[in-house]
């Protein structure tokens, strides 16, 4: 049997490669051509080695012309021939007069119900601008007033001959309105004839305006000593109160031992002692009852009292009791 020129192993007739090295067998009389990387035999004119895919130089690239006689080995195989690649199918023949497809269905169907909506709008548009506005409704009845009779027409019936005239009928009396019950709020006297009116003056206007604004801080006081609200009551004081945070702890020491059943105050003796400041004189009854007391305790306390006029407000800026 044939051996393989490369590894000398045996192989049968008409073999192409050897089954232990892969060198190719046939066209013994062309030479070996050896592949330069892995050393097996490779086919004249092959351009890479079929074992390692290594390029071959261009002495094994070159093939003879003519075609070789058969070896006694057997005919060489032919080449695998790769199939040809498809060819990309023709476009579709369209017949003459198909129409081309255009936007699907439901894109027809949404622009013609918008057209539908438009037209129903404008129609109703238009009949609203044609319509008159409705009549304005009647004043109504003040209650109370005596209600109008409606206008008699001046055109007198016509009676058959033989028949009295018919007496017109009187028209209702309006019922007066019931009597109000008298007020029991008492008027002063109306001033008699002659009699001169008295007139107030502007500063007797200015000092009761300037009372009021005094007796809303005195106020605020009182709800503040009642409540113990102790925020309400250290805004009746001025910024400058002396000893101001000393003020405001002997409040809460005095809240935690007494409760204020009875606080009024009185104002008296408003004197201005200028644009911003206020003197006058201040006195409370002050009705307190003691923890764990049943009897309330009454006192009396008068101060002489400064307001001055902060950021628009009345306050307290000093005060002295008196005797």
């Amino acid at each position: 049997m044939p051996q393989c020129p490369k590894c000398q192993a045996t192989f049968e007739e008409g073999q192409r490669y050897c089954n232990q090295c892969e060198s190719y067998l046939l066209h013994a009389d062309a030479g070996d051509i050896l592949c330069p990387q892995c050393g097996i035999r490779v086919a004249p004119g092959q351009e890479f080695c079929h074992k390692c895919s290594a390029a071959l130089p261009p002495t094994a690239k070159a093939a003879p012309s003519q075609s070789t006689p058969s070896s006694p080995q057997g005919p060489p195989r032919p080449a695998p021939v790769s199939p040809p690649p498809p060819l990309a199918s023709p476009p579709p023949i369209v017949p003459a007069g198909t129409p081309r497809p255009g936007l699907p269905p439901w894109v027809y169907a949404v622009f013609g119900g918008m057209g539908v909506i438009i037209v129903v709008l404008l129609v109703l548009l238009l009949w609203w601008s044609m319509t008159p506005p409705p009549a304005p409704a009647p004043p109504a009845a003040i209650p109370g007033a005596p209600v109008q009779p409606p206008a008699a027409e001046e055109s007198k019936p016509v009676t058959p001959p033989g028949t009295e005239e018919a007496r017109p009928a009187k028209p209702e009396v309006p019922q007066p309105p019931p009597a109000q019950p008298e007020s029991t709020e008492v008027k002063p006297p109306a001033p008699e004839a002659g009699e001169a009116k008295p007139e107030i003056t502007k500063e007797q206007a200015k000092e009761a305006t300037l009372e009021q604004q005094l007796e809303e801080v005195l106020m605020s006081l009182r709800e503040a000593q009642m409540k113990k609200d102790i925020v309400l009551y250290m805004s009746c004081y001025s910024y400058m109160f002396p000893n101001l945070d000393q003020k405001r702890k002997n409040a809460l020491k005095y809240w935690d031992s007494y409760t204020f059943n009875q606080l009024l105050y009185s104002l008296e003796n408003v004197k201005p002692m200028g644009e911003d400041q206020v003197s006058a004189k201040v006195t409370w009854k002050i009705q307190t009852l003691e923890k764990d007391q049943e009897e309330p305790e009454e006192s009396t306390q008068t101060y002489q009292v400064v307001f001055a006029k902060e950021l628009g407000k009345w306050r307290i800026r000093a005060l002295k009791e008196l005797d």
